[in-house]
């Protein structure tokens, strides 16, 4: 009885050994299958971008003075006698010579600066997140007031930063502006010089604006930005956000030809995407920031320079 009460009993202690390592396991089981849920890319999460509805809204200009893409010219008083104004060609003007003949002239006789602050026009907590594709590789993206911007720039160009291809996972390819429109295209394209303007009158920005003076008025020469909260200085692209989510990060650099029209080479000391440009000029608009005076601009590159490619939807 004894030897049968015995083995009674170390049948009880051997079941309950193993329903205890059976939920041992499926405790496991259960926390990996979180672990994995967790690990998801967040992107999974968002709505695709294209049913995202936009309130179009006309484009807002941030400049007082724009040059008209034509030249206008003015018959009028002028400080010097036989004057023609000229509004299209900055700082150009006409005078009559001696022989009656009108000449180009463009001295500028004072030069002046005006600083504005613009205060945003949509709240940080208004925006909406979304999920963009190019062929087969999806960007995360956001919709700041009216407009869908990628949140981050597009991969599978020609180059990356330094030749080392984890920059491209962080910052994105530097590529020609062919490939650019290329990759932005379909629902997506390439961003306008108005499209940058909307952006910056939504999120806010300072502004100053130099100028000269002549005959013809005041003559805008050039636009500079600051503080506007689109920019992150970073180099972890997986956790550096700013409040707009944007995360445009400032040391991407550029690949391009040097001042001194030396040979291509990376330059770090600023870093650009490609805006639309006629492609029969020399030159390619960009909307560059400066790391060390930390403020950007809207300006011209050399055609061959490769930058990097922010979408925008249509």
């Amino acid at each position: 009885m004894i030897r049968i009460f015995l083995l009674l009993v170390s049948l009880f202690l051997t079941l309950l050994a193993c329903n205890d390592s059976s939920e041992n396991r499926i405790g496991q089981a259960d926390s990996i299958d979180i672990r994995n849920d967790d690990s998801l890319d967040v992107i999974d999460n968002f709505p695709e971008c294209e049913k995202i509805t936009q309130s179009a809204i006309p484009a807002k200009e941030l400049f007082s003075l724009k040059s008209s893409s034509d030249t206008v010219c003015i018959y009028n008083d002028f400080p010097f006698k036989d004057t023609i104004c000229c509004y299209g060609e900055p700082g150009m003007f006409l005078q009559r010579d001696e022989n009656g003949q009108y000449m180009s002239v463009g001295t500028d006789y004072a030069v002046g600066e005006v600083v504005d602050t613009l205060s945003a026009t949509v709240s940080a907590s208004s925006i909406e997140k979304c999920k963009a594709n190019v062929g087969d590789e999806y960007y995360k993206a956001v919709k700041i007031g009216s407009q869908i911007w990628f949140s981050e720039n597009v991969k599978g160009g020609i180059r990356c930063l330094f030749d080392d291809n984890e920059n491209c996972s962080m910052f994105g390819s530097l590529m020609t502006y062919e490939k650019a429109k290329e990759s932005c295209s379909g629902v997506f394209r390439l961003p306008t010089n108005d499209d940058v303007e909307i952006l910056l009158q939504s999120v806010g920005v300072e502004v100053k604006r130099t100028y000269t003076k002549d005959v013809c008025g005041e003559i805008p020469k050039r636009t500079l930005y600051y503080n506007a909260p689109l920019f992150v200085k970073s180099n972890d692209s997986t956790q550096s956000m700013n409040a707009y989510g944007f995360s445009f990060h400032t040391s991407g650099g550029v690949f391009e030809k040097g001042i001194q029209g030396e040979d291509y080479a990376f330059n770090t000391e600023k870093t650009c995407f490609f805006l639309q440009s006629d492609e029969n000029t020399e030159f390619r608009n960009a909307f560059c920031y400066y790391v060390d005076k930390e403020y950007f601009i809207l300006e011209s590159v050399d055609k061959k320079a490769e930058l990097y490619a922010r979408c925008i939807i249509n």
